[in-house]
């Protein structure tokens, strides 16, 4: 086996026997021995300005309390002997079991690398690239668990196999006053080591003032006072013993009969459902042809109140022409200057309803007495418009107004015709047959009464 040095006395100023820096670091460095800790650490500070100093002790993972102190107490003894007078200094024990430290300048939750103590052994592993293969995944498992396994104590110690019946032990250490990054950066340093001096070697260790790192073919550290392991996973529920042979079938098919028709039932019944629902609030009021003719219509009926008084009880002075399906009121004059209003009663613009019915009722006749026939609508557009709200009525241009040129005035338009003496149906009927009534464009034939 071959070791390095095990002491450092750093360059960083001295002190003279009598000075009080030379006080303080004995107080500091023979306090130490009582006041480490369980987790074999302690780090405190002593002193005033230029008189200040820093200590820090640390003892192995594996130590027991008393085997730690009595390392420590060893080793402040050859510190003081080896280092006199120097302000910075740094102790090794033997391979490792404890170090102590002392500095005039801040040490604590610093990363220090260097200096390093190392040794290593000279055999080589028989098979080289196994050993190291299985010692980097070692390794690297202790790194991880003495960084982030605690704060306490970062500390982590293992064994794994190796090629060639060989058994790894490894064994990895932190300062705890170290954050988990700086103690995962500080091993990860160390063990760069290993590949430029010791590749494939059954044994090697490095030492620095931050971490340690150590492994060997042999169990080199007491396993007895390593941390307990984490207790095991909870136990899952035993999986039901599978069916004996032959009735794992009947089993499935059974399920099948079940599970199916139930599944397919409410398919159905939800599919009824949606389908009830959707014909109930869409419910169509025509049925219409492609070739836009009505085929079934669905009678719409308006109250006689709400014509009479959008005609104003039918009265003479409103007509506004003649077509083959009754008379035309005036509407087109109020509603082309915004008094719309005007020939509907004040009774029955009190509900919004009503009033909205009489409105639309107008808009209509007033489009399908548009001048030009081409512009006006079709009984089946008609339908729609009456039946569905939701479509937008274009805006109306000017009606043709019908010239009576066979008009009898003593006829009342709203008369049945069989009241009308049969001398006068007689004379219209002549006048209708020798002359048309056109209305002023030409553009429809109108006669006095509905065919």
């Amino acid at each position: 086996m071959v070791k390095s040095q095990d002491h450092w006395c750093l360059n960083n100023g001295n002190y003279t026997s009598n000075s009080t820096y030379k006080a303080n670091l004995d107080t500091l460095l023979y306090s130490i021995t009582s006041l480490i800790d369980g987790n074999g650490f302690y780090n405190a500070s002593y002193g005033e300005n230029s008189d200040r100093l820093n200590a820090m002790a640390l003892c192995r993972g594996d130590f027991q309390l008393d085997k730690c102190r009595s390392c420590i107490t060893n080793a402040t003894d050859a510190l003081l002997q080896l280092c006199p007078y120097q302000k910075q200094a740094i102790y090794w024990a033997a391979v490792g079991n404890c170090m102590v430290r002392y500095s005039n300048e801040s040490i604590f939750g610093k990363l220090a690398t260097d200096p390093r103590k190392a040794w290593l052994v000279t055999s080589d592993a028989p098979s080289r690239q196994e050993f190291n293969r299985d010692l980097r995944t070692l390794l690297d498992n202790l790194r991880s668990q003495a960084a982030y396994g605690g704060a306490g104590k970062k500390f982590a110690a293992a064994n794994t196999t190796a090629p060639d019946l060989l058994t790894l032990y490894g064994l990895v250490q932190c300062t705890p006053d170290l954050s988990s990054d700086d103690c995962s950066d500080c091993l990860i340093q160390v063990a760069e080591i290993i590949p430029q001096c010791c590749n494939g070697k059954l044994g090697f260790g490095v030492y620095c003032p931050s971490c340690l790192l150590r492994y060997e073919t042999y169990l080199f550290y007491n396993d007895t006072s390593l941390p307990a392991p984490p207790p095991p996973p909870m136990s899952l529920p035993t999986p039901p013993l599978p069916a004996p042979p032959g009735k794992d079938k009947n089993t499935t098919q059974t399920i099948i009969n079940v599970i199916v028709p139930i599944i397919v039932g409410l398919i159905v019944a939800l599919c009824i459902g949606f389908f009830l629902r959707f014909r109930q609030n869409h419910k169509p009021r025509a049925k219409l042809e492609t070739r836009d003719e009505i085929s079934s219509v669905e009678s719409v009926y308006y109250e006689f109140g709400i014509i009479r008084a959008a005609t104003d009880n039918f009265s003479n002075a409103n007509v506004l022409g003649q077509g083959g399906f009754g008379i035309v009121y005036k509407a087109w004059k109020n509603w082309h200057e915004g008094m719309i209003t005007n020939v509907i009663d004040p009774a029955l613009r009190t509900s919004s309803r009503s009033f909205h019915d009489i409105m639309r009722c107008i808009h209509i006749g007033l489009l399908c007495v548009q001048e030009d026939a081409a512009d006006r609508p079709t009984m089946a557009s008609i339908v729609l418009m009456l039946t569905s709200f939701s479509i937008t009525l274009p805006i109306p241009s000017q009606p043709a107004f019908f010239v009576s040129s066979c008009f009898d005035p003593k006829i009342s338009l709203l008369r049945d015709l069989k009241s009308i003496p049969s001398e006068t149906k007689e004379s219209s009927y002549r006048r209708s047959s020798n002359s048309a009534c056109l209305s002023i464009n030409d553009a429809t034939m109108s006669e006095l009464y509905p065919r």
